[in-house]
């Protein structure tokens, strides 16, 4: 058996591997559905590839026999969630690992992380992600085996439009008082910590607002920013941020130009069981609505059921689950 590196000329040979992979994610996870056709999801996954061998990152094959077996895609990225873990300020990421179905679990997709871990060692990367798609167990299996646990999900609602409901005693929240939430954000920072399961090393207060602060600003000049209660002592708040063309979702799912990343909902402890986190949630599908983004994508902890039922009573639906392996607290 040959592992080789690949370059950004020879991407095109990666294409029926990608191709199956998308097949199996549609008959493991057919109510995540619509899902883009084949063209569709190549032009994107091709893009991506295209920058990341030609940027930050590498693809390698496992071939036998002239036949290719599988392939991996590693890339070096920024840390995904500075505002709440305490890691270094870049990650590898593994973007993908797949092998013909006929080749799993006879050692191939082993020798393949291998030399992940060696490329990314040599880089002098300590912290790791990987994606997985929910109920992929035979790959989470492999991953957690390497020291990586789930640490975030992410769920959606891609082309499911809400219900829209009138929604009063909700405010828009400008950007010159984006430091009155605060308290509020690190509430929700400290709540994530008691919940947390696993060794996962958390920001100090201090660094997690200062990282969460420009997201804030951001949602108030370009997406939704939302409070209830007054300035001085809000008892909730919500933020969505918009994304546009993000490979993440479009070379996968059928989604509008733009999606929209609940990026925090908090409610202050003494407030809970009041409704008013989804009060907030049906004035962010209104605000979202009005301009025109229906697409919606929301995260929470794993270890955050309570947050997670809320999110699929809503329709959403669980649909990546992000494993994350910390070098400071795996030593």
């Amino acid at each position: 058996m040959r592992i080789e590196a690949i370059a950004a000329d020879e991407i095109d040979r990666l294409r029926p591997l990608w191709l199956a992979l998308h097949a199996h994610h549609q008959q493991v996870a057919p109510e995540l559905a619509p899902y883009v056709d084949d063209h569709r999801s190549w032009s994107v996954r091709r893009e991506l590839y295209e920058e990341v061998l030609s940027e930050r990152g590498f693809a390698l094959v496992a071939s036998e026999d002239g036949e290719d077996l599988g392939y991996l895609v590693g890339a070096f990225e920024p840390a995904l969630w500075p505002a709440m873990f305490a890691g270094a300020p870049d990650v590898a990421e593994l973007e993908t690992i797949l092998l013909r179905p006929e080749w799993r679990g006879r050692g191939v997709g082993s020798l393949l992380f291998d030399e992940f871990e060696k490329r990314i060692a040599a880089a002098g990367y300590i912290d790791a992600v990987i994606g997985v798609l929910p109920g992929n167990d035979r790959a989470e299996a492999l991953y957690r085996s390497r020291g990586f646990e789930p640490t975030v999900v992410l769920l959606t609602r891609f082309q499911r439009p809400p219900e829209l409901r009138s929604v009063s005693g909700v405010d828009d929240v400008p950007a010159s008082e984006v430091g009155t939430l605060r308290d509020l954000w690190l509430e929700l920072h400290e709540h994530h910590r008691r919940i947390a399961a696993g060794p996962v090393p958390f920001a100090s207060d201090d660094a997690s607002w200062d990282a969460q602060r420009p997201k804030c600003v951001r949602a108030a000049e370009e997406g939704v920013l939302l409070r209830i209660g007054p300035a001085g002592a809000p008892r909730a708040m919500a933020s969505a941020l918009i994304d546009r063309d993000n490979p993440l979702w479009n070379d996968t799912w059928v989604t509008g130009r733009d999606v929209a990343d609940i990026d925090v909902l908090s409610v202050t402890a003494a407030a809970r069981g009041q409704g008013l986190g989804s009060l907030l949630l049906d004035a962010v599908d209104e605000r979202l609505a009005a301009l025109g983004v229906l697409d919606q994508v929301i995260g929470t902890l794993a270890s955050n059921s309570d947050a997670a039922r809320l999110y699929e009573r809503r329709g959403f639906r669980p649909a990546w689950r992000w494993l994350t392996r910390f070098g400071e607290a795996t030593g």
